[in-house]
Order: structure tokens, then sequence, then C-alpha cells
């Protein structure tokens, strides 16, 4: 069933001297493959180098599944992929055909939309067994880290006004059977009622946030373990939340960008600029001697199907970063992964001096999970087991925070290059 259509939309932005093309695109992933071949289709059609093209999955769970070497995954889409790769060579030639004189608008904000979803509580299965336990599961964690701040530009021509709009916070309002774009599609629809006639979605680093859907747990009768637990554990995610829940979220969320943006000052793009990096990120091959029996479990079947499937034995994957400058002080970011909102929260303190930077996850490929040091020592949800996503040997390994750190700041200190 098909509740709202899925779109490809694109944005070109060029000055005398250089230019670049951003593309939105509403799908789970966006597969490295994929991006390579778009890329060099608009190398060959328009002369566009491939770090002047920025690829952003928005990350609806509502859609196809196109990618391959997936653990557990869904027969792979095949029609839906090679359609994904025509939407966006149409999009891109649409985007470079309708060029215009164009006055390009930042804003930035907070909203409080979304919730940290990986909460450490008392293990109901630790309890049965006569042991005590904490484990991190899929649950409401208020507290916990997440990147409430949006950022948006608006950029006005002379008969139309496009958005392109970055917040973390996964698609996940309406996940069943049904086709949806989910609230980044909400959100185009509400900015439409502000006169915006298209808004490009850029997913944020939303590995560990969804929306604030939340409700309290009903305490369990007649099972003594899942009541102790519960002690810790009395919140609950509402799965699927309803239509009206995501349309009244954006239209709160709508109407905070278009305030801000149209009270914003106006900045006209100067010379365009890029930087990029690509880090070795290390996997753990073996697993962890601590983990618990469930991983263990997986960790052996996961192995036996990587050989099956004849997949690379490296001990490493090639993570890339890149870097869109609009300005000398508002930056797109944009890694190639569903990153922890910790990433975030850490280049915004480190970097301040940049006002205005969308931070980009899901982008230009798929190297599955990026936890930080701090939730792959604690195990649980989407550690342990994220690499079943893309098909690594391995989950990644506890210094990968520090590497991506190291890579950020090398990237953020170094003089941008102009673009051709």
């Amino acid at each position: 069933m098909v509740r709202d259509d899925l779109f490809v939309r694109a944005l070109a932005l060029t000055t005398a001297t250089s230019r670049i093309a951003i593309l939105s695109v509403d799908i789970i992933w966006l597969p490295r493959a994929l991006v390579d071949r778009v890329r060099n289709w608009a190398a060959r059609e328009f002369g566009l180098p491939a770090a002047h093209l920025m690829m952003a999955a928005t990350h609806t769970h509502s859609g196809p599944e196109i990618r391959e070497n997936s653990f557990y995954q869904p027969k792979v889409d095949f029609v839906a992929r090679a359609a994904v790769f025509t939407a966006c060579c149409e999009a891109l030639a649409e985007a470079f055909a309708a060029l215009q004189p164009s006055e390009v608008t930042a804003a930035s904000g907070s909203f409080a939309g979304a919730v940290n979803r990986r909460k450490q509580v008392v293990s109901a299965d630790a309890l049965r067994h006569g042991r005590w336990r904490r484990e991190t599961r899929n649950l409401p964690n208020p507290g916990g880290p997440r990147d409430a701040t949006w950022s948006a530009l608006w950029v006005t021509q002379r008969d139309r006004t496009i958005a392109v709009v970055n917040f973390a916070c996964h698609p996940t309002f309406l996940r069943g059977e049904e086709v949806s774009a989910d609230f980044p599609g909400e959100l185009v629809l509400r900015l439409r009622e502000s006169g915006v006639e298209d808004t490009l979605f850029l997913q944020g680093c939303s590995g560990n946030v969804v929306p604030d859907s939340v409700r309290a747990r009903p305490f369990p009768i007649g099972n003594p373990w899942q009541a102790l637990a519960w002690l810790s554990d009395r919140q609950q995610f509402i799965k699927p939340a309803t239509t009206a829940e995501a349309e009244d979220l954006m239209r709160a969320f709508a109407s905070g960008v278009a305030e801000r943006i149209l009270a914003a000052p106006r900045h006209l793009v100067g010379a365009l600029t890029l930087a990029g990096r690509e880090v070795a990120v290390p996997l753990a091959v073996d697993p962890a001697p601590d983990v618990d029996p469930s991983t263990e479990r997986f960790a052996r079947e996961y192995a036996t199907w990587c050989e099956a499937k004849d997949l690379s034995a490296s001990t490493s994957e090639a993570f890339h970063i890149q870097r869109l400058d609009l300005t000398p002080t508002h930056s797109l970011v944009a890694f190639e992964g569903e990153m922890f909102a910790e990433y975030a929260c850490w280049l915004r303190s480190h970097f301040a001096r940049r006002p205005w930077t969308a931070v980009v996850g899901c982008a230009n490929g798929l190297v599955g999970y990026l936890p930080t040091r701090t939730a792959l020592v604690e195990g649980g949800y989407e550690t342990h087991r994220a690499q079943m996503m893309s098909g690594l040997r391995g989950p990644f390994a506890a210094d990968t925070e520090e590497r991506i750190h190291s890579a950020l700041r090398s990237l953020l200190e170094e003089p941008s290059r102009a673009l051709a």
C-alpha cells in the first residue's frame, strides 16, 4: 500500500567559478555502488567531479530495500534500485537546467521532537536465571545524547523557493507495510504551506535517535521477573505512531523553521569550496569475550554467513567524510554512515566558530551504524550487530570514535580548496 510517493530532489548551486549539487533521496540507504554510478553519470553529462556531488538518503524505513550483502534483509528490489538511479539522473538534469540567479538564506535553531533510544535497564532474562545484569535496549532515554540543532537553507529564485533542511531523527513514525517518505515527506508538505515549492531533507546523526513518540509501559502482571525489570524500564515507544502525530510534529517544526528563516539575514553564496577525508575504520572481527550469549551466538552465525557469501576478510573499512562550504562560516559535513548523535554534538562543540553547520548522515554510501566508544563497550542495541546491514566481517573496533574525531579535526581545520 502506498501512503505517499517517494521522491528524489536535487539542488544545484553555481558561481562564476564553481558549482556543487545536492541530492536528497527518499530511501533508507544509498549503497556506495549506486552513488558511484550517479557520480560517474554526472561527470560525463555535466563535467561535475565526484566530490562536488552530495547524495543523502532521508532514511525513511517505509520504502524499498536496494542494498545487498545485508544479513537481515528482505529480497533486494532491483527494479527499485534501477528506478532510484534513473530518478537521481533526471533530478540532477532538471536542477542544472533550472539554474537561475538566487538569493540564499541560512538559519538554524533547535527542536525537541526526538529522543535517544539506547537505555540501560535490568535484564529480565538474567533475573530469571538468578543473575543481575544490565543491558542496553531500544527504549526511550530522554536524558540520552541527541543533536537537537536543525540547519536550513532558503534558496529564493525569481519564481520559486527551495529549502534544504537538516535534522537528526529516524523517520520511523509510520513503520509497517505502507510505502511512505515518513516525516520528511510531511515536512515537504508543511513547508509548502509557507510558500516553499520543494524541500530537500538531509538526515542528521540519528543512529540512536528516534521520534519522541513515547508512552508509559503497563505494569507486567503475572511475571515477577518482568515486574522487577519494569522498575528501571517504565516507558516504551509507540510503534507505529499515527499519521496525525507525524503531521502535528512536522507542522510545528516547519513553522519554527520558516519563522527563523524569514528573519535571517541574506547570504550570497561565495566561492564554493570543498574538502574530504577517507578514514580506515578498524573492525573487531573476533567477538568481545564479555558480550552476552545471544551476541556470541549471533557472531558465530554471522561469521558462517560471511564465509558462505565469500565476503571480504578485511579487518578495516574505508569511511568517507565530505565537506562542502557555501561561505567560510557555512558548511555541510556529510558522513557515509548512520552516525550516533554524539558525533554531531562533538563536532558542534569543537568547531563553534562555524555558526552554521549542517551535519549530514546516511550520505554518499553505506557502512552501517557508527557507534561511539561508550556504546561499543556497553554493547546492546545496534553496536555488536550493526555490521549485518552492510556485510562487514565484524563490528567496529572501540577506537573508531577517536579515529573519526581525528579525521574531523584535520578536515575542518584544513583550508578548503576552491571548486572548478
